[in-house]
């Protein structure tokens, strides 16, 4: 067994996921890396989509903190495959000893005979046949989906609406758990093998271009009953599901100040002005006049009365990972109004020992951060 270190991160072998709790073991090999095999796994574990039930199900009743990732190999590509074979081979000898259960997750597809794996020229002749046979692959009208749809579960049948506990979400999610195991920046298969990575003229769109379906042949043309369009489309069926305004996540203003936009732009002023007067920035005002954005809010005649953002705007010190108060911003702009430099305030307030850098300072003081705080 070899421990989890950045290298092995990188490497390709078997490995094995095990549950601390019934002992039972997954084993795959890694391709690309180990790292990448892990988040795939996590991945479609978390989303409750994993193609092993059984894993899938453990993982749902124990939790992600019982499952163990751990490298059995560190080997080539053709080597892990053959020593992944040689680990279902010891199951299969148990299996046949009278030991029904096994050790392993996937032991269900190993009693199939189905882990077999096929070797790598065998792969690119089904690929070269299923390219040259297209009828062969069921696909539109004939797919699963289309001729047993009461297979699919959807809507309310979901299993993430059925069983939300099992969509661990906030701080409960992996990449919160375990941010090691997150692939970002130069960590990332594709920064660490880009000659993986199809480009140009290596790419599948460039390869097989048949593939690709345009003019009549694109389903919006073949079959346009299945494409929603004007009252049948979902937005017009269920527009209670719409999340305007104040509800949206990215919201910058309220209801009020959009209304208060468009009556001064009404009365003859310009959305360079206003923008200028409210701190929005460059085309916001813009947006909302030419009714691009906040578009379900009507004009009115008289001039709407100014509230206070409300606090699901996260304005302020309601914002996320705020770093400062509201008054310190205060202490900040008044000191900047009465001739002291950014640097001079940074240093007087000791903003370093709060780990504010200068960048933070001169935003504040530029009103690019912080523009609700009035002083």
């Amino acid at each position: 067994m070899t421990p989890w270190t950045r290298s092995a991160y990188r490497s390709t072998g078997v490995y094995a996921i095990t549950c601390r709790t019934t002992g039972k073991r997954y084993i795959g090999s890694a391709q690309r890396s180990f790292g990448d095999r892990w988040s795939r796994h996590l991945l479609n574990l978390e989303r409750g989509s994993h193609p092993n039930s059984h894993l899938q199900n453990a993982w749902t009743k124990y939790g992600c903190e019982d499952f163990d990732f751990t490298i059995l190999d560190i080997l080539s590509g053709k080597d892990a495959v053959q020593r992944e074979q040689d680990y279902f081979d010891v199951e299969i000898e148990l299996r046949k000893n009278g030991n029904d259960k096994g050790n392993l997750f996937n032991c269900s597809l190993i009693a199939r005979g189905e882990r077999r794996l096929c070797s790598q020229e065998t792969a690119m002749r089904i690929r070269e046949y299923k390219r040259i046979h297209p009828e062969s692959v069921r696909r539109g009208d004939q797919s699963g989906a289309r001729l047993h749809p009461e297979r699919m579960a959807s809507g309310d049948d979901n299993g993430s609406r059925l069983h939300p506990e099992s969509r661990p979400r906030g701080d409960n999610h992996w990449t919160r758990k375990m941010p090691e195991r997150m692939q970002s920046g130069n960590s990332h298969w594709t920064r660490r093998l880009p000659e993986k990575v199809p480009r140009g003229e290596t790419s599948g769109p460039r390869l097989y271009p048949e593939r690709r379906p345009r003019g009549d042949a694109h389903h919006a043309r073949r079959t346009p009953e299945v494409m929603s369009r004007g009252d049948e489309h979902y937005l017009r069926l269920h527009p209670e599901k719409i999340r305007r305004g104040v509800d949206a996540g990215n919201a910058k203003i309220n209801d009020v100040i959009a209304q208060e936009i468009l009556y001064r732009h009404a009365a003859g002023e310009s959305g360079a002005s206003i923008e200028r007067s409210m701190g929005l920035k460059n085309k916001y005002a813009y947006s909302v006049i030419r009714r691009k954005s906040w578009a379900h809010v009507p004009v009115v005649e008289a001039p709407p009365t100014y509230s206070p953002p409300e606090s699901n705007l996260r304005i302020g010190e309601n914002a996320a990972h705020v770093k400062v108060s509201e008054a310190l911003v205060r202490d900040i702009l008044q000191r900047h109004a009465r001739g002291e430099s950014g640097a001079f305030i940074k240093k007087a307030l000791k903003l370093d020992e709060m780990g504010l850098s200068d960048k933070y300072v001169y935003d504040v003081i530029k009103r690019k951060i912080w523009k609700s705080v009035v002083i």
